[in-house]
């Protein structure tokens, strides 16, 4: 994924996680921000063109995963996920893993 970012323009990749989580693990081509601890985690989802993917991790089998492609909703997610974005706080430097500030 980090050469595909880098040849790329047109990929952004950001994540919010829980206030105090450190799993950075995509600090090269990745923005992380940090949700408040006193609200409720969202479900996972990952928003790519028109398609918004959502995850369960807590089913057996897991993980499930729906995949719904429109337009429309992708777009509600999208301007949700913006929202949060906007909200959430950006974390500290965490030793030598840079975090970037977008």
């Amino acid at each position: 994924m980090a050469e595909l970012v880098q040849t790329r323009t047109d990929i952004l990749v950001r994540a919010i996680l829980q206030e105090g989580d450190h799993d950075f693990v995509c600090t090269d081509y990745a923005d992380y921000r940090w949700h408040l601890q006193n609200v409720p985690p969202p479900v996972p989802y990952y928003i790519f063109g028109d398609t918004v993917g959502i995850f369960a991790f807590e089913t057996n089998p897991s993980p499930k995963i729906v995949s719904i492609t429109s337009p429309t909703i992708a777009s509600a997610y999208r301007e949700q996920f913006d929202s949060a974005w906007k909200m959430a706080k950006v974390p500290p430097q965490n030793g030598n893993k840079k975090v970037r500030k977008n």
